[in-house]
């Protein structure tokens, strides 16, 4: 049985039915654990597309998008998309937050494409040697 495909309804079923009671623990398991990969793999894919991952977020000095009026910052949304913003740096709580994401898919499907490839060294989703210490700019 691959682990992407449901465990099979059993056969042979005793009078008293504890395979299907068995054959739904393993359904329940399986179905567990497919919602728990795409929920991190959507979650890891949405790091990096927000200005709340910026660096620069909530710095009216450093953001582009931010201003002073009145005496009242104005600026983007946390959640708002970054995806005209031309200086855009990855904060280092947005890169600890995708390698922590990325272990625990590892964990639960070693083979999937945005899972951490440990023995690499490389940032699995960019395909970079990536310093922890530096921001990660994406253009």
């Amino acid at each position: 049985m691959s682990k992407h495909t449901p465990p099979p309804i059993p056969v042979n079923i005793s009078p008293n039915g504890q395979e299907i009671w068995d054959w739904a623990a393993k359904l329940s398991e399986h179905t567990h654990r497919v919602h728990a990969i795409r929920t991190l793999s959507a979650d890891i894919s949405g790091i990096g597309n927000r200005c709340g991952d910026c660096d620069k977020w909530m710095k009216s000095r450093e953001c582009p998008r931010e201003r002073n009026v009145n005496g009242w910052n104005r600026g983007p949304s946390c959640n708002d998309p970054v995806y005209s913003c031309r200086s855009f740096v990855e904060a280092r709580s947005a890169t600890e937050r995708r390698a922590r994401l990325q272990d625990e898919l590892a964990t639960l499907d070693p083979v999937h494409p945005l899972a951490a490839k440990k023995s690499e060294g490389l940032d699995a989703e960019r395909g970079t040697g990536a310093s922890e210490s530096e921001p990660v700019k994406c253009s």
